[in-house]
């Protein structure tokens, strides 16, 4: 895999499924989710999925050791397009995850996912609501489903063997980032940072029962954070960029990078 710059916009080759991704220039200031998904949009793309960001973070990372020009700001809290989709199945609740379509239905669940977070709500939505229905079945074909967790924060180790890791083999890992290769590098990237353990943090089987009590037919939807925040009495006072965070809201903000479709000729700036 390696990065090819400047050039407008960045091209990342030989990456394992997306094989080129062009990455427009990241945004500096940390955005919600509506406004990071404007701000690509004007950048030429769509927002970076879970997948794309991990792909930019890696690359970045071994440019600029051999060249020192820089990350980019890929190495900070990413906002992207994943989402978590929370619905009910006959007998038990269900994760969801996949990408939000570049289109305009998919800009409003973005603002009323921001408005109900602002506000300390969940953003809840229909099952049967077209794009909510289209989201999970795609999910569901793409075998990006899996149980809720019983606890805050699933943990595997980074440590390689043979090419494969505890991290890059988990299932439901796997399913947040949507491609086996690409949690395998996120792997290998968090062992050379020298962390020993990566992080899945989302919300559990038991908030999502109590929050959820009668609306089986509707789904809690949350988006999908590369970096996870902590709080401490209503202030932040970390922010991990070695984790994912599955349970992010859409009032957090955080950079944003558009993905350029290989066909667009538009001008990106410079990475």
């Amino acid at each position: 895999m390696k990065l090819i710059r400047p050039q407008p916009p960045c091209e990342v080759i030989d990456v394992p499924v997306y094989n080129i991704i062009r990455l427009a220039r990241s945004s500096t200031e940390k955005l919600n989710s509506p406004n990071a998904m404007e701000f690509s949009r004007k950048s030429g793309g769509f927002l970076q999925s879970l997948g794309h960001s991990i792909v930019g973070l890696i690359a970045f990372y071994e440019d600029d050791k051999a060249t020192g020009r820089g990350l980019d700001g890929s190495a900070d809290y990413q906002k992207t397009s994943t989402v978590n989709i929370k619905y009910f199945d006959e007998i038990r609740w269900y994760s969801a995850f996949t990408e939000l379509p570049d289109e305009k239905a998919s800009f409003e669940l973005a603002k009323a996912g921001y408005e109900a977070h602002r506000s300390d709500r969940e953003l809840v939505m229909p099952r049967n609501d077209p794009l909510v229905a289209k989201l999970i079945r795609s999910a569901m074909e793409a075998g990006r489903v899996s149980p809720l967790f019983k606890t805050k924060s699933l943990k595997s180790s980074t440590k390689q063997t043979g090419k494969r890791s505890e991290y890059g083999s988990n299932p439901d890992i796997i399913a947040v980032i949507g491609h086996a290769e690409i949690t395998e590098l996120y792997a290998s990237y968090m062992q050379k940072k020298g962390r020993k353990t990566g992080f899945l943090n989302d919300l559990t089987e038991s908030e999502i029962e109590k929050k959820m009590k009668g609306r089986e037919d509707q789904a809690l939807i949350r988006p999908v954070d590369l970096g996870v925040v902590y709080f401490d009495f209503g202030f932040i006072y970390a922010i991990n960029n070695f984790s994912i965070g599955a349970n992010a809201k859409f009032n957090y903000g955080g950079l944003a990078r558009g993905i350029v479709p290989l066909e667009t000729k538009a001008d990106v700036h410079n990475c």
